[in-house]
């Protein structure tokens, strides 16, 4: 029987992953119900089932690191769309920052949108890739 996962689950369940990048966070994604579990999130999060080593109902989540979508995905853009601002993208992020920093430049050249757009195409092929590899269909 092969797995198969809806978009919309496995993108909260990407951006709930990603945002504990900081804190540690796990998200096990139970592929029956879309229901997300979050592991090292404050101490007060729903606990995990029993059963979360269950690889074929549990799914543990990437984050953007794992899939190379931080700072990686911030040049490439650069490197396509603004190029004359490229050296100043790399130099905003070897400092803390750097989002915010590349947000506001974006503002300013009228991209950011633009950014947003690219950004979620390019998370939706590296998450449709990456269950590709787990032999996970993805349901849109």
């Amino acid at each position: 029987m092969s797995k198969s996962i809806k978009l919309e689950w496995l993108r909260d369940a990407f951006d709930l992953a990603s945002a504990g990048q900081l804190g540690g966070f796990t998200v096990y994604l139970d592929m029956e119900t879309g229901d997300a579990y979050v592991d090292g999130l404050f101490g007060d999060e729903q606990p995990l089932p029993d059963n979360v080593d269950d690889e074929t109902r549990y799914l543990e989540v990437p984050n953007k690191s794992e899939l190379e979508l931080g700072r990686p995905l911030a040049t490439r853009f650069a490197s396509t769309y603004l190029p004359d601002d490229e050296d100043t993208v790399w130099e905003y992020f070897r400092k803390r920052g750097a989002y915010s920093r590349f947000k506001d430049l974006l503002e300013r050249r009228g991209m950011l949108e633009q950014w947003f757009d690219y950004e979620q195409q390019q998370v939706d092929l590296e998450l449709r890739a990456w269950c590709e590899e787990q032999g996970i269909s993805v349901v849109d």
